[in-house]
């Protein structure tokens, strides 16, 4: 199946821009596109993110994902080294296109992992049932097997690469200086508060 320039048009950047960091400054935002000194290939491998990952990109006219990713590597001209080299520049990519749905992703996991340590735990509440437990369990799973799928559009290749980075983010924000930054700045300790007690040191219910 070809695409049309003007269904290519509908991208959020020109996909055809030669430097895409001088035409889109707020890309430079992005932690993971600083510091590209050594990386010469960056325009094609941005190119081929686009085309590939952007939120409702043309190329999910292609079913089959092995054909959609074929598509991009044609047509950014993307090298085999450069390709393997892209995942990280890929995880600053979705996180920046998809915040809200990077960030419930991240909610969902640490609620599932939460769960998880009460059922080992024997911390059930008062009249609570351990099957609950597990099907809220299993209620997570799916959204977050629904989410992942979106915000890789099926790329099974990335979903490892998303839970680390999600993993490295939690550390992050973990850190002392990290909450004491956010509290001086007027925010939250942290991102997404999932630790918050309420009454005598029991969770706040979970999702």
């Amino acid at each position: 199946m070809d695409i049309t320039a003007d269904e290519l048009e509908k991208l959020p950047y020109n996909i055809n821009c030669k430097d895409f960091l001088t035409e889109y400054p707020t890309l430079q935002k992005i932690p993971e596109f600083q510091n590209l000194k050594e990386v010469k290939n960056f325009n094609s491998m941005f190119r081929y993110i686009v085309l590939l990952y952007t939120p409702n990109t043309p190329l999910l006219q292609i079913s089959n994902y092995d054909e959609r990713r074929q598509y991009a590597i044609d047509y950014s001209r993307i090298n085999k080294d450069d390709l393997e080299n892209s995942s990280s520049f890929t995880i600053g990519y979705l996180r920046f296109c998809k915040n809200d749905k990077w960030t419930t992703l991240s909610v969902y996991r640490e609620s599932k992992f939460n769960l998880f340590r009460r059922l080992h735990g024997d911390e059930t509440r008062s009249g609570e049932r351990t099957g609950a437990i597990l099907e809220n369990i299993d209620k997570l799973d799916t959204r977050i097997a629904s989410l992942l799928s979106d915000i890789t559009n099926d790329d099974k290749r990335l979903e490892s690469k998303v839970f680390e980075s999600i993993e490295e983010e939690r550390l992050q924000d973990l850190r002392p200086e990290s909450r004491v930054a956010r509290i001086l700045e007027g925010k939250p300790a942290l991102a997404y508060d999932i630790y918050q007690k309420k009454g005598r040191g029991r969770p706040k219910k979970n999702v």
